[in-house]
């Protein structure tokens, strides 16, 4: 349990450790996915097993320490990505290993609704903004990409620099591939039914349990002014991204329901 994310003694350290023992044994190539916890609720590797040996109903309460323990977790994953690399540059394997990072989800503090914490209340920057970061000295040198990486485009990127085939996916294309810029990107919280669009460097979004809300504005404003993400939609501004919002949760609502009639 100590290097399963979510169990109550998740460990980072005990992690790398196992990283560091199954690398040492391969003598072929390989993929491995390492998934360091400590940067989640409740942040930092010493809050963890007593967050999760405290009451339940407690755990998920919003604390006002929760944003500079947050940062403080932050400096330990730093940490803990220098170890890695270390790692395999111990192992000879730092000229010849693709590294790649991103995140699942980010982190909510109170931005923009008292409430929008932990995973977030909408579809909101802070939430949906997550790191890239795809590195091999073969490859590229240090830059910066402004073009935005869908997290479904991740396989077909990693599949792009380890095989010389073409690999085909109904989703996800690599960004070393006649990647465009203009590709609409769907953003999507479970945990409150938010989603969203983003397109033309424009932003839309809406809760399912209120659809008549919509918020719009153009993405170089929110980031220059985050309160923009509640700039609610105009008559007339953008039916088409409206529309294409509304097919998109139209077809992932056909999807699930297909897919819990196979259960």
């Amino acid at each position: 349990q100590e290097i399963n994310p979510g169990s109550p003694r998740a460990d980072d350290l005990k992690l790398l450790e196992q990283a560091k023992d199954m690398v040492g044994k391969l003598h072929t190539p390989f993929y491995m996915m390492l998934w360091p916890i400590q940067t989640h609720h409740p942040y930092g590797r010493k809050y963890w097993s007593h967050e999760w040996n405290a009451d339940q109903t407690a755990k998920q309460n919003l604390d006002p320490t929760d944003h500079a323990r947050y940062l403080k977790a932050l400096q330990e994953a730093d940490d803990w990505f220098g170890r890695l690399l270390e790692m395999l540059k111990a192992q000879g394997l730092n000229e010849n290993t693709t590294i790649v990072v991103t995140g699942d989800h980010g982190q909510a503090f109170r931005e923009h609704e008292p409430g929008n914490g932990f995973h977030g209340t909408g579809v909101y920057e802070e939430s949906v903004h997550v790191p890239g970061l795809i590195y091999h000295p073969k490859i590229n040198g240090p830059h910066r990409d402004d073009r935005n990486l869908r997290l479904l485009d991740m396989p077909a990127t990693v599949l792009e620099i380890a095989s010389s085939k073409e690999h085909v996916f109904n989703d996800g294309r690599s960004l070393f591939r006649n990647y465009k810029q203009d590709m609409p990107i769907f953003l999507f919280n479970s945990w409150v039914g938010a989603i969203g669009i983003i397109q033309d460097g424009h932003k839309l979004w809406r809760r399912t349990k209120s659809p008549q809300d919509i918020f719009f504005a153009p993405l170089a404003e929110i980031r220059a002014n985050p309160g923009k993400e509640r700039q609610r939609l105009s008559a007339g501004d953008s039916a088409t991204q409206l529309h294409m919002l509304n097919q998109w949760e139209a077809a992932m609502m056909a999807r699930s329901a297909r897919l819990l009639s196979q259960t």
